[in-house]
């Protein structure tokens, strides 16, 4: 019977960081993350970016160097509280060969169940009364048929009142699935939300590449190229900007010279203009009979 309580947060991490070997390799950083009841939660990442880890802290499977995880209240560790968590770990070098249903049931590739009738019965294997269902990587290398069945089974679980943590590198496996998702990169928390609100983030391109898929990918590769090689095109030469006059009392720049050297005196008569009043005018024919040669006597 579906929880009456929807939206009570259920499980929390609070500054958590985890290394390994003696502190030398650091799988999370500070990380603070809260899930809530009813809902079918994304942890989405690259390989290596702490996936797997964050999972198996809200499982019980391990121990976070430092902060707390907290699950219905209490340590995920406690005896009542891991019993109440359904766990499926990612593929391993040992289960290279198995699916997610192989995975579940803990059995050889050939045993496995699949196809329809092979739900009701997986269903009763990770529910009972377990109220958190954890999914490594359960789409990893599923077929698209298999990948319809997994998350009719996902659905089924929720309308039972289960709360689903699934982690996955492809935001398109979990897009249509997940009403939130947290993105980890190296093993840091890079944005938590809805898919609709990262997508209208405006750093989304640079936390969600890593696992948007090859070829949309490829396509925003392609319009920042053309987006770059339209901005990095020569531009045509602009006009020369006016020069500001110089303020009172400035000393004349270089160009303030050389305009006064090519800028006609001021009242300065044109060819045209006739005389001021006072001054003589040149008498050209008598200048004339001066320059002109005399005549032989």
């Amino acid at each position: 019977m579906p929880n009456s309580n929807p939206g009570e947060i259920i499980a929390t991490i609070r500054d958590v960081t985890v290394t390994f070997d003696g502190y030398m390799t650091r799988a999370l950083t500070r990380v603070n993350l809260e899930v809530k009841r009813g809902e079918i939660f994304g942890v989405l990442g690259a390989q290596d970016a702490g996936k797997s880890t964050l999972l198996r802290l809200l499982a019980g499977r391990l121990r976070p160097t430092e902060g707390s995880v907290k699950v219905f209240g209490r340590s995920p560790r406690w005896g009542s509280t891991k019993a109440r968590i359904g766990y499926v770990p990612g593929k391993s070098d040992v289960e290279r060969s198995l699916g997610f249903f192989g995975r579940i049931f803990r059995r050889k590739a050939g045993s496995a169940q699949a196809g329809a009738s092979g739900v009701p019965g997986l269903t009763q294997a990770i529910m009972g009364a377990r109220d958190l269902i954890i999914l490594d990587e359960p789409f990893s290398e599923a077929a698209p048929a298999e990948k319809v069945e997994l998350k009719a089974l996902i659905r089924e679980l929720i309308g039972r009142g289960k709360t689903v943590i699934i982690s996955s590198d492809s935001l398109a496996d979990t897009k249509d699935i997940c009403e939130r998702v947290a993105v980890l990169h190296e093993g840091r928390i890079q944005a938590v939300g809805s898919v609709q609100q990262l997508l209208g983030a405006p750093e989304a391109l640079r936390f969600l590449a890593p696992v948007l898929p090859p070829e949309i990918a490829g396509r925003i590769a392609e319009i920042l190229r053309h987006e770059l090689a339209r901005e990095t095109a020569p531009a045509k030469p602009a006009a020369a900007p006016l020069q500001p006059k110089p303020e009172p009392g400035a000393p004349p720049s270089a160009d303030d010279h050389l305009t006064r050297l090519t800028k006609p005196a001021e009242n300065a008569p044109s060819p045209e203009q006739p005389p001021a009043p006072g001054e003589s005018a040149i008498d050209h024919e008598k200048l004339e009979g001066l320059t002109k040669p005399g005549k032989p006597e």
